[in-house]
């Protein structure tokens, strides 16, 4: 039971699974990219951005991430609802499959593009809407962050500990920030021009 509900909670993620030979593309290699080259001119650059408080860049991007699930929630129930006679046939070769629980045996499943931009909009969803709570504890936390930073630097390896902590976070987030942008390019270039081709 526990594994059947933890199948459908976290189906939002599901569009990172989708098996075909372009996918890593978009949901790996391109984010990972960005964020190296994005991190590598902050770094090469030492650009000092004030991150925390009222004009800090971390609150301008919580400002237009509170936005981003709505957005895309509507573009999710769009593509639900949307007519067409090609919406539901299965995608040209190679198609794109995707595991799904039938009755509690995960079976290969070819999608349509209905299917494949529901899997889409569902991960742009989640992601937003999890960058976005995880702004908001980072803005939450400011105030008692100084605090934290004298805890750490006074544990043994303390400098290396919060380094890797600033290191993991910020890591995340600027992936979670590049992949949200590939694969919103990705959902428009499907919309605008792939669903109409044969």
């Amino acid at each position: 039971m526990l594994h059947e509900l933890l199948y459908e909670l976290t189906r939002g993620f599901a569009y990172r699974h989708i098996t075909h030979p372009d996918m890593r593309k978009y949901t790996t290699l391109l984010p990972l990219v960005i964020s190296a080259v994005l991190a590598a001119l902050y770094l090469g650059l030492r650009m000092d951005f004030k991150w925390l408080g009222a004009n800090g860049v971390l609150g301008g991007l919580q400002t237009i991430l509170s936005t981003l699930p709505g957005f895309y929630f509507a573009g999710l129930a769009a593509v639900a609802t949307f007519g067409g006679p090609g919406m539901d046939k299965t995608m040209p070769a190679p198609t794109p499959s995707i595991k799904i629980r039938v009755r509690g045996t995960s079976v290969l499943h070819p999608l349509s593009r209905r299917q494949f931009l529901a899997y889409l909009f569902s991960y742009l969803v989640i992601l937003s809407f999890l960058l976005c709570l995880l702004l908001l504890g980072i803005s939450a936390l400011a105030p008692v962050l100084p605090n934290l930073i004298k805890t750490f630097h006074a544990l043994p390896y303390g400098d290396w500990l919060w380094w890797t902590l600033e290191f993991v976070i910020g890591s995340g987030i600027l992936f979670g920030f590049s992949s949200m942008i590939v694969t919103t390019l990705h959902g428009i270039f499907f919309l605008t021009e792939r669903m109409h081709q044969p």
